[in-house]
């Protein structure tokens, strides 16, 4: 019967550890057979095991060979290095160019630098494209007494807001106690009597509420603004006493029926 071919699979170093640790307990080919993989993969992992748990668990391949151009690349890193640590970006195209360009100052002739040099090198540098970021201020050796300050303020500041809230509002009720009520009354009336008996009458015309024996009538009233003020100049003692009583009434239950 002719073996079937299993298909090709890549294992992180930390599996390949955890395999050879296995195959010492119960042999290679009885760690072969319960990992499900070749037995001369086990042998070759054995060999590689010092280089192995010297490098990342993550990484598959032992890539530990030294570079062609180690020089160039050395200075190529640090170049990177310090142009990050002042925040400036560097991209691919700007290592192709600076690579090229430590090319010629070295008089390396063979150095081409092409897109699968680049991601080798980077990979091999653990380097990595980086999204450009915003760079935040440093803050003052202070920062923690500035804050509290801060809150403190905003502390008193909120407690006098609220102390002169409850004043204003005890101000308003103490408005319309006894000893006010008349004052209250007299500037509604007075406000009222400011109004133009023309203002009225124009205004209602505006917007249709007069009749339609008004609404041909002239714009000029009969009775003058200044005779209208001078009919109203005293209170309606009556008037006066109803408001008073309902400026002092405590209840919200009665109904307000009109003067």
């Amino acid at each position: 019967m002719p073996r079937l071919k299993r298909p090709c699979q890549s294992f992180t170093f930390e599996y390949k550890l955890k395999v050879i640790a296995r195959a010492d307990e119960i042999g290679n080919r009885a760690a072969a057979r319960e990992c499900e993989i070749d037995e001369s993969m086990i042998r070759y992992w054995r060999k590689k095991k010092d280089v192995m748990t010297k490098l990342p668990k993550r990484q598959r391949t032992c890539r530990t060979g030294i570079a062609k151009f180690s020089t160039l690349e050395r200075t190529l890193k640090e170049w990177i290095t310090s142009q990050r640590e002042n925040s400036h970006a560097v991209t691919t195209v700007m290592i192709h160019l600076k690579a090229k360009e430590l090319a010629r100052q070295m008089n390396v002739a063979e150095f081409i630098g092409g897109l699968s040099w680049c991601s080798r090198f980077m990979r091999g540098n653990r380097l990595s494209v980086r999204a450009r970021t915003t760079v935040g201020q440093k803050l003052p050796d202070d920062w923690e007494e500035k804050v509290m300050n801060f809150r403190e303020e905003k502390r008193s500041l909120a407690s006098k807001q609220i102390v002169f809230s409850t004043r204003m509002k005890f101000r308003c009720r103490s408005m319309l106690h006894e000893g006010h009520a008349c004052q209250v009354c007299d500037w509604v009336v007075r406000a009222w009597r400011a109004v133009k008996v023309t203002s009225i009458t124009n205004g209602f015309r505006k917007a249709g509420i007069t009749g339609g024996a008004e609404d041909g009538a002239s714009d000029e009233s009969d009775i003058s603004d200044d005779e209208q003020m001078e009919s109203v100049t005293a209170l309606d003692p009556v008037l006066d006493a109803q408001l008073i009583d309902l400026f002092n009434s405590d209840t919200e239950d009665e109904d307000f029926n009109g003067f």
